[in-house]
């Protein structure tokens, strides 16, 4: 999950390591028990070298006769889609609130990049910026797949990622804001912005980005709400290139909402306040709320944290992935997620 050890590697050198491995075989998935009181399914999309092995979470709370949300919980580098799914505990709140919990994994190509890359989405790659192209159109299959096999409320399917996740959600949001009602973001910056990695002095501008992730929504173009999460003392993804994520968002919103001649969302938050984690990492929580009174956008600076998970397992053997001592971010993404459903401008519940 954690791109940290790779300190300041550089984009175009990680692009020629996927050029040179385009031709590599793919290797059979593996997975953790759930653990928890559902049925875990194991899927694969696609073929060849192209294949995504992915996990399909389903609570025994959930009815057959009833259409049930979709939560994607996409892994960062160095990770697999079990260890997702055992290192954030999504399952237990699935179990909790009754939905679907889709965990997708690489392709052949990412699990055979050169360390510290291994396992990671390819989101530094252009390909996978637009709609129906690289890692972007494998997520979007996925999660179609999923809905296909399942019962599923189509204006309730939400994505969150984890660092090169939280890219890709980013992406998923410009590409497919037809699929996704709303998206999450842990640890990961904004639509395009790969550079802003490791703290580079040269960035993409948040304002470029927004104009961008608009464009690439086009006539699908909607109001997207946005969660973003991670540390103040992230060496990775720097607490700047996070706050970009949640600009990029809501200016991108912005534009959406002045085609539709409604009035924009404040770029100042509405309400600021602290969260407490009994002997642990406290946070400052930024709401942005419309003129509705729905919550488009939250920020949550975790103080003392690195480029972690928030809150998650415990198990010392998902110790590089977590940081049991920051607020649980499944939890905060599902009470973000619960509140939205999709509509050609925005819906809150």
């Amino acid at each position: 999950m954690s791109l940290k050890s790779a300190a300041r590697i550089r984009i175009t050198i990680v692009a020629c390591a996927v050029a040179a491995v385009t031709a590599l075989i793919a290797q059979p998935a593996t997975a953790a028990p759930a653990h928890d009181n559902g049925a875990l399914q194991h899927g694969i999309d696609g073929t060849g070298t192209d294949a995504h092995p992915y996990l399909v979470y389903s609570p025994s709370s959930i009815r057959r006769d009833q259409a049930a949300p979709l939560v994607v919980v996409v892994h960062g580098c160095q990770t697999t889609a079990a260890q997702q799914m055992e290192s954030t505990r999504y399952n237990r709140i699935a179990d909790r609130h009754g939905f679907v919990v889709l965990y997708p994994d690489v392709d052949a190509i990412g699990r055979s990049l050169p360390w510290p890359m291994t396992n990671c989405w390819r989101f530094f790659d252009p390909a996978s910026w637009h709609r129906g192209g690289g890692e972007a159109a494998a997520i979007a299959s996925m999660t179609r797949s999923v809905m296909r096999s399942h019962t599923i409320d189509t204006r309730r399917v939400y994505l969150i990622g984890m660092s090169a996740g939280g890219f890709m959600a980013s992406i998923m949001s410009a590409t497919y804001p037809d699929l996704y009602a709303a998206i999450g973001i842990a640890s990961a910056g904004a639509y395009a912005d790969p550079s802003c990695l490791y703290g580079s002095p040269v960035t993409r501008p948040v304002d470029d980005s927004a104009r961008a992730a608009y464009l690439e929504m086009g006539s699908r173009g909607r109001v997207v709400p946005r969660l973003v999460i991670g540390g103040d003392q992230d060496q990775t993804v720097p607490p700047d290139c996070q706050a970009r994520a949640l600009d990029q968002g809501l200016m991108t919103d912005n534009l959406v909402l002045a085609r539709a001649g409604r009035k924009p969302v404040s770029l100042v938050p509405t309400s600021i306040h602290q969260h407490l984690v009994p002997h642990g990492h406290s946070s400052t929580v930024f709401d942005y709320v419309d003129q509705k009174g729905c919550l488009l956008g939250q920020r949550w600076v975790v103080h003392g944290m690195n480029h972690y998970w928030s809150g998650g397992s415990p198990d010392r053997r998902l110790a590089q992935w977590t940081d049991p001592e920051g607020p649980d971010a499944a939890e905060i993404s599902w009470d973000f997620f619960a509140r939205q459903a999709a509509s050609v401008g925005s819906q809150c519940l």
